[in-house]
């Protein structure tokens, strides 16, 4: 077990202080929470929203509609909300992610429940605690790669920039051209 998990299960860790409820829209810069009705974003439904900075949490009374509100998706797994949003027609760019920092950490890092257990807290249903807990994890991780010139570099110039190019990629997907693959069956088939 990690350190961070052995804290977590004897209850050493302190716990979140409580939200503070505020109306939606949140500020910019604010980490957005979300819940899908599964983890294919090209093909869930958006259950909830919502957003958390500074101890407050901003809760969209109609998920979809508050999309429109944000600039850039940022929390944990960022690139999901945006890929969600450009099914929807909309560009919401995946901003700040911790999972990304986390994996620059320890590639092993891969779930959201599992970096929210190793790096103290813990991943729920509810889209206003995954908000907040993407803004308390952003810090830790920040924190941790403070001084770590390489690592930053890499999440500024690379990771962050590449989650914006496979959420494209992802809601585009792959385009086939029908004619020539139906033309090369019929081919295949007279041999």
């Amino acid at each position: 077990l990690e350190f961070g998990s052995l804290l977590h299960e004897f209850g050493l860790l302190e716990s979140p202080k409580a939200l503070e409820e505020a109306p939606w829209p949140p500020p910019e810069g604010a980490f957005v929470g979300f819940v899908l009705s599964r983890k294919e974003p090209m093909w869930a439904d958006l259950l909830a929203l919502a957003a958390a900075r500074g101890g407050r949490v901003h809760r969209a009374p109609e998920p979809y509609k508050a999309l429109r509100d944000l600039k850039e998706a940022r929390g944990l797994l960022a690139k999901d909300l945006s890929v969600l949003a450009l099914r929807e027609g909309l560009g919401l760019p995946p901003g700040d992610d911790p999972m990304l920092l986390a994996y620059l950490l320890d590639p092993s890092n891969t779930t959201p429940e599992g970096v929210a257990r190793r790096y103290g807290g813990e991943w729920t249903e509810e889209a206003g605690e995954r908000a907040a807990l993407s803004e308390r994890l952003f810090a830790n991780l920040w924190g941790r790669l403070e001084g770590e010139e390489r690592l930053l570099w890499l999440y500024r110039e690379v990771e962050r920039p590449l989650s914006a190019v496979l959420a494209h990629m992802e809601a585009t997907g792959v385009r086939l051209d029908v004619a020539y693959l139906r033309a090369l069956s019929l081919e295949v088939a007279e041999e």
